[in-house]
Parts: structure tokens; sequence; C-alpha cells
């Protein structure tokens, strides 16, 4: 797994694997808010899990919308430990 962080075109850091954006090329912060504002769910959840390789635009957003809930990252790289704060827990999978 080739992982690669550039520049959107907003200026925040994106995420590509094997040359595939894993975030908006354009504007993650503002994907990610989108993203959270159409999750529907009609129960306040305990666990949100968020499988990597992820950067943390959503957390901010979830824990906005769901302010009880444990945000939870499954990571398969340690490029995104400086991230780590950002999350109740993170698990690294090799």
């Amino acid at each position: 797994m080739n992982i690669e962080f550039r520049a959107s075109k907003s200026g925040l850091e994106t995420c590509f694997c094997n040359n595939l954006p894993l975030n908006s090329n354009y504007n993650p912060e503002k994907e990610a808010e989108k993203f959270v504002d159409g999750i529907s769910c009609n129960y306040e959840p305990r666990n949100i899990i968020i499988t990597g390789p992820c950067l943390p635009y959503l957390t901010k957003y979830l824990a906005k919308k769901f302010p009880k809930a444990n945000l939870i990252a499954i990571q398969y790289s340690k490029c995104f430990e400086k991230y780590d704060s950002l999350w109740k827990k993170v698990f690294l999978v090799n």
C-alpha cells in the first residue's frame, strides 16, 4: 500500500493510496461535512467506527451530530499517527 499526502485544490491535506484519492481532491473538509449531514439515524450511537486509511475530516462533524458517540478509527498505516489524538481510540492493522 503506497500512501501519499498531497494538497487539495482548497489547500487542505488529502490522501492517495496507490495513486487513488481517498479524500476529496477539491475540499475534503466540505465533503466530510456534506457526508455527515446526509447521515440519518433514529438513535444515538454509542460508537462510530471509521475504517482507514483515513484523515480525520469527519471527526468534527460526527462529534457535533453525535456528541455521545466514541469516534474510533481503524488504520492500516502508521502514516496517520499524527492524527491519533483526534479519535477516542485508534486500532492499527498491519
